[in-house]
């Protein structure tokens, strides 16, 4: 009997195997011939692209309040992260990078943590992050009236690139490499 009821198991484990397989080469028979064709990409508020860059005033770490008019006339990049965003954590140092190497021109990067307004880190917790990151440009506290302003932040890192005028000439949501930021900055520092 224990022998027979081996068989069974095995037999009903490889008719279930047999059917899994056969469902899912039935799913990849429709899968799409190029990836892209099904390309999901997530909601997005609208462009503001061209558009002059709307005034917000949000508080540092410090509590001091900081506004984008206090840089009216200068190349400003206002970037969207959190402490456990990894692709915000990789562009953190190279906007450092770049706030020195474009220092002549005026270049000011303000990075807006969404951590606070997610309650997904306290400030003490985003001042440690940054400081891990020896970054040294103004760290800022988004809050819910930034929605209202620039969009809903669907995506992680989100970045605006505001010429001297006030207009957003770039607005970069996810990841971008390193090459295309300073593409972008040297757009806005012209």
């Amino acid at each position: 009997m224990k022998g027979k009821m081996t068989y069974i198991l095995k037999r009903l484990a490889a008719l279930g195997f047999s059917a899994a397989l056969t469902s899912s080469m039935h799913s990849f028979a429709q899968l799409p011939a190029s990836p892209k064709e099904n390309l999901q990409v997530p909601p997005h508020g609208p462009s503001f692209k061209g558009k002059r860059a709307p005034n917000f005033a949000l508080r540092n770490l410090s509590g001091k309040s900081i506004s984008l008019k206090d840089y009216a006339g200068k190349p400003v990049v206002v970037n969207f992260w959190a402490t456990w965003c990894p692709p915000c954590l990789q562009e953190m140092p190279w906007f450092e990078e770049f706030t020195r190497k474009y220092a002549g021109p005026g270049l000011t990067v303000l990075g807006l943590s969404v951590d606070n307004e997610l309650n997904s880190a306290t400030p003490e917790k985003i001042a440690a992050t940054v400081k891990r990151l020896d970054v040294t440009y103004p760290i800022l506290l988004s809050n819910k009236s930034m929605k209202a302003l620039y969009g809903p932040v669907h995506q992680l890192p989100e970045t605006f690139y505001i010429n001297r005028k006030g207009v957003i000439v770039e607005d970069v949501w996810g990841h971008t490499d390193k090459e295309m930021m300073e593409k972008y900055i040297r757009e806005i520092v012209q």
